[in-house]
């Protein structure tokens, strides 16, 4: 009900304890009212400050005519912030995929390789990095806030 104004929280406490790449798993039954006041862009800017990145796994429902503003905020999170901090969100639409579901995250979280660039100092610094590999079976994500 509050899912909001945990992440904000737990980003503040990533923050305070210097957490150097934290990564935040969390489920989210849609269903589920949201009473939290935080905004997608609250959300946005604490993540971005932690370097934290949000893995989600989201039990979706059929579209409810009567959502609240605060329903918006968190479809936007899950829909957006996750991919921009070098999460996912993964959706299920049975209880029976929760546990396949976190059993996937698992696998990719434990597999992950943290990959840290340096430069000269430039006048101009570039403006983005590219990445890519040769191998198909790769997926490489990142966070759209790079340190």
């Amino acid at each position: 009900s509050y899912f909001l104004q945990t992440l904000n929280d737990s980003c503040k406490e990533f923050k305070k304890h210097n957490a150097t790449s934290p990564i935040i798993v969390a489920f989210v039954a849609e269903s589920g009212p949201e009473f939290s006041n935080e905004t997608h862009d609250q959300i946005s800017a604490a993540l971005h400050a932690a370097n934290a990145s949000l893995w989600v796994v989201s039990l979706s429902i059929a579209e409810q005519p009567n959502r609240t503003p605060e329903d918006h905020e968190r479809a936007r999170v899950l829909g957006g912030l996750t991919g921009d901090s070098g999460g996912m969100t993964r959706t299920v639409i049975s209880t029976q995929s929760i546990d396949p579901a976190f059993s996937t995250m698992a696998a990719v979280l434990s597999s992950r390789y943290q990959v840290t660039y340096g430069r000269p100092e430039q006048t101009i610094p570039p403006s983005t990095v590219v990445v890519t590999s040769k191998r198909s079976d790769v997926r490489l994500t990142s966070s759209r806030w790079p340190r």
